[in-house]
């Protein structure tokens, strides 16, 4: 006999799930996404050169990004999936005196990506004859959120200490000196 758990989030039919680390507030996904998308990207500087094609120096990296689209299905409940909209567009604000939405823990398999919510599209498709919706269809986009500093700031750029250090003038990023040819 199944064991009956105390929470959704211990149930491993939930498996995706996104967590307020401020309140500790959860909301499941009922319904998988078929995909979900993960991606960062690095940022190169070119350095002019007076001639020829101009070297890349390496900057930094952006943040992770985790983008997927999944459906909020209550019309066998006979449920609106208004309270789930307004809570998860609620998590993209600031709570009262504080300067940033929350962090979000969003969590499937053996994936943990601390988070903030970016942006939310949504498609309400089915409604009761109240006009509530009863389905609706999700677009969500969540941006990797760096550690907090020692100030306790919530901060999207990372400490200084891994922050690329400035290159000297008339060196590339290895150290090679460079200059006009003779």
């Amino acid at each position: 006999m199944p064991q009956q758990t105390s929470s959704p989030f211990d149930d491993p039919v939930y498996a995706l799930v996104l967590i307020n680390l401020d309140t500790g507030e959860g909301f499941h996904f009922n319904l998988f996404p078929q995909s979900i998308e993960v991606g960062t990207g690095s940022n190169w500087r070119p350095r002019p050169v007076t001639h020829g094609t101009m070297p890349l120096n390496y900057a930094n990296n952006n943040p992770e990004k985790v983008t997927f689209s999944t459906w909020l299905d209550r019309a066998a409940q006979g449920e609106s999936v208004s309270p789930d909209i307004v809570k998860l567009m609620g998590w993209m604000k600031p709570a009262e005196g504080q300067g940033a939405p929350p962090p979000l823990l969003l969590s499937w398999g053996d994936t943990d990506f601390r988070c903030v919510l970016e942006e939310l599209k949504v498609t309400e498709k089915y409604f009761d004859a109240e006009g509530r919706p009863r389905r609706a269809e999700l677009n969500l986009t969540f941006v990797e959120l760096q550690e907090d500093d020692a100030a306790g700031a919530r901060s999207l750029v990372a400490p200084a200490a891994s922050q690329p250090s400035p290159v000297p003038s008339g060196q590339d990023a290895g150290g090679h000196v460079f200059g006009p040819e003779p």
